[in-house]
């Protein structure tokens, strides 16, 4: 293929912090250097600095375009222009109306290779709302001018085809990880952190880290807990997040009187290194695609629980390597929690299985080779049809 990739990566949100997804793509601009190709990266507002440097060092141009609102026409005029310009020939969208939109406009602004990556579930969105109902449907919309769209679970894919998206049109690439990352020492912020959160040597830590929405359901591990404070000696419990439902969430936990025992640390950039702090990891949602917070758990050597809903089937499998509880069902929770504090070979268990299956599976590099390659196969198969096209016309 002589003509090189031009790949315009469009984010719906501003990456404010160094997470895993972000890795993701400064690992994609690597290797899309490493292929001399071009790589242009696209956000809301300006982002994180540490981000957008990484992102610069392997060579990634990148863009701050406004974007007021979601249905914001100026926006997607600029955009449309760039595209254009730039000569861009893989668009490749992410999140939100305005990963939807995106594609549509590259498809307007004729780029051979239009990829939507597909992050969240859309059966369990209810009908009666109308806006997600509008959502719903833009789904099947933007399938009709994209080459491919990426689920990162097999969960995803089988709800896109659902949907009633051809099969043919879905390229399963699952999340992954960077292990070394997360399994990398850093005892002296460890320490700080356990200062911080006045932990004792012996305090037995739980924690989650969330967007409070309610389709998170939070509210179910808080009253899991109510059930096991007396059971568990020095139980500390650290919930790590911001989002509309937390007012609520911290009037639950005064009138379960457990503000002595939970922390709410609201949001933290630090995330990687609470990690390292607790003793189990829980994800009380009640639907989800899959889910980087579990992952990253893992990865820091942690037991996971987590409810037997969607992706999460795929990372966790029940008793081997964590615990998978009935959404909803903070008894159950509560039961599960105590079992693995009471069992340290089950504990080292899951946190030694729990490391395999991210190596086995869930691949950082494999996630951006795959990707990449996805990159070049359908812009190849483009070319050629386009040639062999051209070869019958000349006849």
């Amino acid at each position: 293929m002589n003509e090189k990739i031009k790949v315009l990566q469009i984010l719906g949100y501003t990456p404010h912090f160094y997470g895993s997804l972000e890795e993701y793509f400064i690992l994609l601009a690597k290797k899309v250097q490493a292929v001399e190709g071009q790589y242009v990266f696209l956000t809301p507002k300006e982002p994180l600095l540490l981000v957008k440097k990484q992102l610069q060092f392997f060579g990634a141009e990148v863009i701050t375009l406004n974007c007021r609102y979601p249905l914001d026409i100026s926006y997607y005029y600029k955009l449309y222009k760039l595209i254009k310009n730039m000569k861009i020939n893989v668009v490749h969208t992410h999140f939100t109306i305005v990963g939807i939109l995106g594609c549509l406009v590259a498809c307007l602004a004729s780029c051979p290779v239009v990829i939507r990556t597909k992050h969240g579930l859309t059966k369990n969105v209810p009908k009666r709302f109308r806006a997600k109902h509008y959502y719903f449907k833009s789904q099947m919309f933007s399938s009709f001018f994209v080459t491919k769209i990426i689920a990162v679970s097999d969960a995803v894919r089988n709800d896109l085809i659902e949907t009633g998206i051809k099969p043919e049109k879905i390229e399963t690439i699952k999340l992954g990880i960077n292990l070394d990352k997360f399994l990398n020492n850093e005892d002296n912020k460890v320490d700080e952190l356990r200062k911080e959160f006045n932990l004792d040597n012996d305090t037995c830590v739980i924690g989650t880290i969330s967007n409070m929405y309610p389709v998170k359901t939070v509210d179910v591990f808080i009253k899991a807990i109510s059930l096991i404070k007396e059971k568990i000696q020095n139980l500390k419990v650290i919930i790590v997040g911001e989002g509309p439902c937390k007012p609520e969430l911290e009037i639950l936990t005064k009138k379960l009187n457990l503000q002595d025992c939970i922390i709410f640390t609201g949001y933290r950039n630090d995330v990687k290194n609470i990690l390292k702090i607790f003793d189990i990891y829980v994800l009380s949602s009640r639907s989800e695609a899959l889910n980087f917070s579990v992952l990253e758990a893992m990865a820091s050597g942690k037991s996971c629980i987590a409810p037997n809903v969607g992706g999460l089937t795929e990372i966790i499998d029940n008793g081997r390597n964590g615990f998978l509880f009935q959404p909803g069902n903070f008894k159950e929770l509560s039961e599960l929690i105590v079992r693995i504090f009471a069992d340290k070979e089950l504990k080292e268990k899951f946190e030694r299985e729990g490391l395999k299956s991210l190596a086995e599976k869930f691949n950082i590099n494999t996630m951006v080779e795959k990707t990449v390659d996805l990159y070049t196969k359908e812009l190849k198969f483009l070319v050629k049809n386009s040639s062999n096209l051209k070869n019958k016309n000349d006849q």
